[in-house]
């Protein structure tokens, strides 16, 4: 086990600050010539520090001897540079996954900085193509250690709502377009224990949830028109997103607010900034170099 100490870079004696007994948690702050034993205390030293000054993540490791008046460069074990607050969540789609490899991708998920596996669910029949179904679902779920993100993009979905929460999954989503009966279809989701979601074409004026949005956990807004991966990002998704935003925060809705299509590095900041909590990326993850930094440059800027 490890404990952090973030430590604001105050100049070239870093190396030299002195430490008295490990009675640190992880997140204080510590500065020049102070103990830790004083941090324990100072609950006003986090105001000391000004937005936009550098950091040092250390790692200390638990069950080591700390001497008081001992140096953290003695001690440390590693040192490096601090991770950013992420700006929200990523679920990757396995749908631009290698479907001949698909347990292999899932645990580079898992292994990731990636929130959800998305998983995108099509009949031929809502949309112009086959994915898979219950069946590569289950295989799924046996090996992902990250909650399932289950777009079920298929007609009537309310004849399947129970056996994919047994395929494992733990947010659901439906087409307001192929739910004519969706406060049923939502209530049927949530006895099921799942998380319940809406998803919108981009036809689709958000309008039309105003009456359902306090029901729900997500919406997904589609930012491609759904069937195919690797389509080109919409640019009129910014403002349906900010007309949802802002009907979400009139009738004090905690829906989570999902885009879907054509993310990548060149949008995911302003989507979040925009307003979205949770960005769905295929291509621009699966078919990158290393998928898994991918993940976290969508993540974390």
């Amino acid at each position: 086990m490890q404990h952090d100490i973030v430590v604001p870079v105050l100049g070239e004696g870093l190396q030299d600050l002195t430490l008295a007994e490990w009675l640190g948690r992880e997140g204080d702050y510590v500065r020049q010539g102070q103990s830790i034993c004083e941090i324990e205390t100072d609950k006003a030293l986090m105001d000391l520090v000004a937005p936009g000054d550098g950091y040092l993540r250390i790692l200390i490791r638990e069950g080591n001897p700390v001497a008081v008046g001992q140096k953290i460069g003695e001690l440390c074990t590693e040192v490096r540079p601090h991770t950013p607050p992420p700006r929200g969540l990523i679920a990757p789609s396995i749908l631009a996954g290698d479907f001949a490899n698909l347990q292999k991708e899932v645990e580079m998920l898992n292994q990731s900085e990636a929130d959800w596996i998305h998983v995108d669910i099509m009949d031929g029949v809502f949309v112009p193509n086959l994915s898979f179904g219950l069946p590569v679902c289950e295989a799924l779920y046996r090996y992902a250690q990250k909650p399932m993100d289950v777009h079920l993009m298929i007609v009537q979905p309310e004849k399947y709502l129970a056996a994919f929460q047994k395929a494992g999954a733990q947010t659901l989503t439906v087409h307001y377009e192929a739910c004519p009966h969706l406060h049923r279809t939502i209530y049927e989701i949530k006895a099921l224990g799942m998380r319940a979601g809406v998803a919108l074409n981009p036809h689709t004026p958000v309008e039309l949830l105003s009456d359902i949005l306090p029901d729900l956990d997500l919406v997904c807004l589609m930012s491609v028109n759904p069937g195919f991966g690797g389509q080109s990002f919409i640019p009129a998704t910014f403002g349906k997103l900010l007309k949802l935003k802002n009907l979400r925060q009139a009738i004090h809705s905690q829906a989570q607010i999902e885009i879907d299509g054509g993310v990548d590095a060149s949008n995911a900041a302003a989507l979040f900034q925009a307003g979205a909590d949770v960005l769905v990326a295929g291509s621009s993850v699966f078919k990158a170099p290393l998928p898994s930094e991918a993940i976290r440059a969508l993540k974390f800027g």
